[in-house]
């Protein structure tokens, strides 16, 4: 587990102690991290692609569009992913508990 995402749990863990609604940020979390890890796979994936593409003489423009394309939408869709989880761990918490959470990320600033 990265630095980031222990202090994310750990500023969870700080700020909600009702057991049903930390379980479920704690399954929000889970699924946030499978998006990001999921994400950095495919952009790797894909940055491959585009090193072997470059070794082809023979590669077009429209080649590596291509692929440029596929790695925007890659980035879309995996960002309106992360929207809707961010939206979705806000909404399990109180504004309180919110304000609790963010501070303790902001004080462990290695998560970046």
């Amino acid at each position: 587990m990265l630095a980031g995402q222990q202090a994310l749990l750990d500023s969870v863990d700080e700020a909600v102690t009702d057991p049903q609604r930390n379980a479920e940020l704690h399954w929000v979390l889970e699924r946030l991290k499978g998006v990001t890890e999921a994400f950095s796979n495919e952009m790797q994936t894909a940055r491959e692609r585009a090193i072997l593409l470059n070794l082809d003489y023979d590669a077009t423009r429209h080649d590596f569009r291509e692929i440029q394309q596929q790695m925007t939408a890659k980035r879309r869709q995996a960002a309106e992913k992360v929207i809707g989880l961010a939206m979705e761990a806000r909404r399990l918490a109180t504004e309180e508990e919110w304000a609790v959470i963010a501070a303790g990320l902001e004080k462990r600033r290695d998560w970046r």
